[in-house]
């Protein structure tokens, strides 16, 4: 009905366990593969006659002269600096167009019960770089000495297991978290830990929280951010009605 037949999807990411609680497409059975493969494969069946085409690289593994393709760039992403790299592509593409094209950048975030989206139309709105709020990124980590002899937390210990013992143990060896081997014994350690100072509510799933750094994301609030990003690409193609521009 919008008459989009060809989407360009990336992603270089896999699935793992703490995805399967945050949206509705990916199930137990998927978890290992390629995001963007199984999206693609989910979206070319349930809509006949779309063209969906997986890339499984970072954006900036992708030569310039390939976004020059698109009309519209949506960003779903999970870091500030992937967010400014795909702003600067979509001014990039606007300035150097000879033939009056433009090239719109539309962004989503969420974080727990609270999301945004964003367009931005190269040099009629701000970009996104401008729109950032000093201090917004940070994620703010218990002190060493917390950790180390005071923990109060379940995080505290699951911090104490990820910098401290891994290193005592293992030595230089790198820790994987996507190794379920490794991931189970931080777990298991982070609970002795907790049981030694009386400390409830380590689980499975916050240890792996916490050694991703994974941004707390609740299904419901992602499916609500995803559906304006589709409602501004329709208000684009459609004119249909103002767009949420960041002036």
């Amino acid at each position: 009905m919008s008459g989009i037949r060809n989407i360009h999807l990336i992603d270089m990411d896999t699935i793992d366990l703490t995805n399967l609680n945050r949206q509705f497409l990916f199930r137990q059975h998927d978890v290992g593969k390629y995001k963007a493969d199984v999206v693609a494969e989910f979206v070319m069946k349930r809509c006949p006659g779309v063209k969906v085409i997986p890339h499984k690289k970072r954006i900036q593994q992708l030569p310039f002269n390939f976004y020059e393709q698109f009309n519209i760039i949506i960003g779903g992403l999970d870091n500030i600096e992937a967010r400014k790299y795909l702003n600067n592509i979509a001014f990039t593409l606007n300035l150097d167009s000879t033939e009056g094209t433009v090239c719109y950048y539309i962004d989503g975030a969420t974080e727990g019960f609270e999301g945004q989206a964003l367009l931005v139309q190269p040099f009629v709105s701000s970009c996104y770089e401008c729109s950032l709020l000093e201090g917004l990124t940070t994620q703010i980590k218990a002190g060493y000495c917390t950790i180390a002899n005071t923990p109060r937390t379940p995080e505290h210990c699951i911090q104490y297991v990820l910098e401290i013992m891994w290193k005592d143990v293992f030595g230089e060896e790198k820790r994987d978290n996507d190794n379920l081997e490794h991931m189970q014994w931080v777990y298991e350690k982070s609970l002795e830990r907790a049981r030694q100072f009386k400390i409830e509510g380590v689980t499975e799933m916050l240890t792996m929280g916490v050694a991703k750094n994974i941004i707390p994301a609740i299904a419901s609030t992602n499916a609500l951010i995803a559906s304006t990003l589709t409602g501004e690409v329709l208000k684009l193609l459609t004119s249909c009605g103002p767009s949420v521009i960041l002036y």
